[in-house]
């Protein structure tokens, strides 16, 4: 069996270390729209991302 608090815990610690990223990459990048778009490539390339990780942790 799994010990559903360690997965919630792993999740947690994944999703803050995650929109940390986000949030520093769009704090480094300048306000235009090629950074705009920059953005939110990365923040999809990384959401397709995590679908894979349940399964791997599980």
């Amino acid at each position: 069996m799994i010990n559903p608090p360690a997965i919630i815990i792993k999740a947690y610690c994944f999703s803050k270390v995650f929109y940390m990223q986000v949030f520093n990459q769009a704090r480094s990048w300048t306000a235009s729209t090629e950074s705009i778009s920059n953005i939110l490539t990365v923040v999809l390339s990384q959401l397709k991302g995590i679908h894979g990780v349940p399964v791997s942790v599980l």
